[in-house]
């Protein structure tokens, strides 16, 4: 549909651009009228739409000359039959070419390239736009309908970014393609003309899939691709490493353009640039920890490698603080590389190391350094019967995480070192306990928050001045007696002075609690017996803190275990399990588990099986001793592999008892003169000294007793039957243990027949 309006006919919604229509057969007349774009700027004015061309040829996309103007009346009928007949005949439009890239050649042309519309009339035409910065201006027409592209020579891109975009056109002109903008590059010089920031203006009105290739060429050198960006990026920043220049020479020209690389073709960006040389040193190398090597007294620094493409070295400085001010020593250097770590032999054994290092790029350029880093220096101090050496240090300082903690490493008598304790990172100083006539070596460890090797001291080593102390308290055994207290034996060295033990108990794994204290002996032995124990039910851990003359504790024995023994009567078959802990702890270990076992209450244990160290149960099958009362009492003897003293020792458990279960099997019938003819229960596994039997009659007269398991009724009473009835009987015994059982019930007597 058209609308007339201003003298002017619009398309709504639509542009069309109409050409002609036939009024006879063989003849053409040509209007002229005003085209909108979809931005709604007006492309072509109509002259006047009064005007009437006869001219057969006379067709253009925009104006057309007309003769004087018509009748009004009569144009009006024209007009209104012309619009019908445009609204009837208009034709539906082309969609608009992909339009891909906008490459700007060195002289400012600029080449187009786009994806023809498939499927179209061969006679379609592509209509070329152009915006320079005041709006969009036609340009040209491409034909043929497959053609790919256009060469903009009358425009300079050089001079800033050009806007395209292009049209479909047969018959009716399309909408526009999609905008594509020329890449127009700008380099701005940075930080002493050593970094270019180059800046470049989007590709594509719409997102596109590729990335932007960034281009240096130095000195009118080859290109060579220095970056990339994904599209949403429009900048770049190029360090200049390595570009060097002397004193008396002037700055490099460089040069970059950008690439916007597509799969259908590349927009070659205008060329910025400026002069340029490499004035910045590299980055200020981190340093990650300076240490003192206990072991040569050497000072270490190690730092992180600096990523500065051009590096060449490191110089390692020594800050030396005099009188005047500070003064930077040269120590040595590191060339790129090779190392990160530096050691400094010369270091000073008598205070702290100052130490720095600096980054050299290859045109000499650095930027000091970050920090001054300083190592710890450690004294050690000792007051003869004291016992206790007095360690300072300097706090470690360099790390921006902080200190985590300090560890203190100790050495005695040339034994490697170990940690003896943690301190926190706010304390600088240490009292540790010493052990007389010894040579002790402290170092201090730093430990960093952050990810960094840990940072040494110095090593510094005192010897301590003290009476004779033991040198070994051994806990020989921990044994339970068999009225379950238990005895706690130490082997102890008798060529102390004036030496004390403190034994600590622990109760099921429970904190360790002070028991009793005993004072040295002459003999090789003490011991102490605990009575404050429940050794059948908890397991007890044992050891003997040493303390010599002037009360300082020296060390702590070995610990030691209690044997915890548990035994159960098996619930069917005649067996009894058991089930005990390993002792614990032996200097060798336990070499065999004796397992002891009593029958009854009273007598002796006696041996029955030997185990090896790792049996913890043992399976006694008691069957043959059903004709016993059915009590068992046991106890497991752990036997130590000789030790380094020469010896070797025993440990036993807690006596545990086990009372089975009786068996009683009670025939419930008996057949005078028959097959089974007496009555007695067989029983096993019962006190048969406390066996007693009645039977009764219905009215509850006695007509059999016996206290023997052996001796049964035969159904007579006073020497005669019985009558065949059922009669009541009552059996009276004792378990291993004395509990009584009575079991009651009624036996059928019967009378053979036969």
């Amino acid at each position: 549909m058209l609308k007339i309006a201003d003298g002017l006919i619009y398309p709504l919604k639509t542009v069309y651009h109409f050409r002609s229509f036939a009024l006879a057969k063989n003849r053409t007349k040509s209007f002229c009228w005003a085209s909108v774009s979809r931005s709604g700027r007006l492309k072509n004015a109509l002259h006047n739409i009064s005007h009437f061309c006869t001219s057969l040829s006379q067709v253009s996309l925009g104006t057309c000359a007309c003769p004087q103007a018509m009748n009004s009346n009569a144009l009006r009928y024209i007009l209104i039959g012309f619009t019908l007949f445009l609204a009837l005949s208009a034709k539906a439009q082309y969609a608009p070419p992909a339009l891909h890239c906008a490459s700007v050649n060195p002289d400012g042309t600029v080449q187009l390239t786009w994806t023809p519309v498939a499927g179209v009339n061969p006679a379609t035409t592509y209509r070329v736009y152009r915006d320079t910065g005041a709006g969009f201006q036609f340009v040209n027409v491409v034909g043929p309908s497959n053609s790919t592209g256009y060469f903009d020579g009358l425009v300079n891109a050089n001079l800033g970014a050009v806007t395209y975009y292009v049209t479909t056109d047969f018959d009716n002109e399309s909408l526009p393609s999609n905008a594509v903008s020329t890449l127009f590059v700008q380099v701005t010089p940075l930080n002493l003309s050593s970094i270019a920031l180059v800046n470049w203006n989007a590709a594509s009105s719409i997102p596109f899939v590729g990335l932007y290739q960034i281009e240096r060429r130095i000195a009118m050198g080859a290109w060579e691709t220095i970056g990339s960006q994904p599209q949403s990026v429009t900048s770049y920043s190029d360090t200049l490493h390595g570009l060097c220049v002397a004193p008396n020479e002037d700055p490099i020209q460089v040069d970059y353009r950008v690439r916007a690389e597509l799969a259908e073709c590349t927009s070659i960006s205008t060329i910025a640039g400026g002069e340029f040389q490499d004035l910045l040193g590299p980055a200020p190398p981190q340093v990650e920890t300076v240490l003192i090597n206990p072991t040569t007294g050497d000072a270490e620094i190690y730092w992180y490698p600096s990523q500065a493409p051009d590096l060449e070295k490191y110089i390692v400085q020594s800050i030396i603080q005099e009188p005047g001010g500070q003064v930077s020593l040269n120590i040595g250097s590191v060339q790129a590389g090779l190392s990160t770590t530096y050691i400094y032999q010369e270091a000073s054994l008598l205070n702290s190391s100052n130490l720095v290092v600096i980054a050299f790029d290859s045109c000499g350029n650095d930027n000091s350094y970050l920090g001054i880093f300083t190592t710890m220096f450690l004294k050690a101090n000792y007051t003869s019967c004291g016992q206790i050496a007095d360690i300072t240090w300097n706090a470690y300082q360099g790390w921006t995480e902080g200190i985590d903690r300090y560890n203190l490493y100790a050495q005695i008598d040339g034994a490697p070192y170990e940690i003896v304790a943690q301190i926190p990172a706010t304390t600088n100083s240490f009292s540790f306990d010493v052990m007389p006539n010894s040579e002790y070596c402290f170092y201090i460890e730093a430990l960093s928050l952050g990810t960094q090797r840990p940072s040494t001291s110095n090593a510094a080593c005192i010897a301590t001045a003290y009476p004779n102390v033991v040198d070994f308290a051994y806990l020989s055994s921990v044994s339970t007696l068999d009225n379950g207290s238990i005895e706690i034996r130490m082997h102890q060295d008798i060529e102390g002075v004036g030496t004390r033990y403190e034994l600590f108990r622990s109760r099921e794994g429970a904190d360790f609690q002070k028991t009793a204290t005993l004072e040295q002996s002459t003999e090789p032995f003490i011991s102490f017996i605990d009575t404050d124990v429940a050794s059948s039910d908890e397991q007890y851990t044992y050891k003997w803190r040493v303390f010599d003359g002037c009360g300082q504790e020296i060390f702590e024995s070995n610990s030691g275990r209690n044997i915890l023994l548990s035994a159960a009567g098996g619930s069917e078959a005649a067996v009894n399990v058991l089930e005990w802990g390993s002792y614990l702890t032996w200097e060798n270990g336990v070499t065999e588990y004796e397992v002891q076992r009593r029958l009854g209450l009273d007598g002796d244990f006696e041996l029955f099986a030997v185990l090896g160290p790792q049996s913890f149960t043992f399976v006694d099958d008691v069957e043959s001793f059903i004709e016993d009362e059915g009590y068992f009492c046991y106890k497991i003897v752990a036997s130590e592999v000789e030790n380094s003293f020469g010896f070797s020792s025993t440990a036993q458990s807690n006596p545990e008892c086990v009372s089975l279960p009786p068996l009683m099997w009670i025939p419930n019938a008996i057949v005078i003169n028959g097959f089974n003819t007496i009555f007695k229960p067989v029983a096993g596994f019962i006190d048969f000294e406390s066996y007693d039997m009645e039977v009764r009659s219905r009215w509850g007269q006695i007509l059999f007793q016996s206290n023997s398991i052996d001796d049964g009724w035969n159904g007579t009473f006073d020497g005669k039957r019985v009558r065949e009835d059922q009669y009541q009987y009552i059996i009276r015994y004792r378990d291993g243990a004395g509990q009584l059982y009575i079991r009651q019930g009624a036996v059928v007597v019967l009378h053979d027949r036969e």
